[in-house]
């Protein structure tokens, strides 16, 4: 990233901060690790965050005995995925704090046709709206 441009080394050494962003002397003061760059380009920085699971709940570590809290004249309505579907959230953030995209990897032996493509919030509807029956 320094030989980019994007931060400069301190020549006096590394540095600590404080909760306010401000250079402090003594650890006691100091929030989090020292630092060694500044940042002067955080608007071409951009910082990946990546999650994932596995949406099968037969082998969750549950070992029944869970209770559900429901009417009196009802039944806990749940339901489960036996059918193995890992995914992958990369989550995708600019240095300046701003969220930039959220991408979504699905590996399925069967996948439905929605899911490959995908949806589009902001697009005009005609008629029903696909989106409010649930599809997703």
């Amino acid at each position: 990233m320094a030989d980019c441009g994007v931060v400069i080394k301190w020549a006096d050494g590394p540095k600590q901060f404080n909760h306010n962003e401000a250079i402090v002397k003594s650890e006691e003061e100091a929030f989090g690790r020292k630092a060694e760059y500044e940042l002067i380009c955080p608007d071409k920085v951009i910082f990946v965050d990546e999650v994932g699971c596995n949406t099968s709940q037969k082998n969750d570590g549950n070992i029944s005995g869970e209770k559900f809290l429901v009417c009196a004249d009802s039944q806990a309505q749940i339901r489960l995925a036996f059918k193995d579907c890992h995914f992958t959230v990369l989550g995708f953030m600019a240095a300046t704090v701003e969220p930039m995209l959220c991408a979504i990897v699905l590996l399925c032996k069967m996948m439905k046709m929605e899911y490959m493509m995908g949806c589009n919030p902001f697009a005009d509807v005609d008629g029903i709206d696909p989106l409010s029956n649930n599809h997703f």
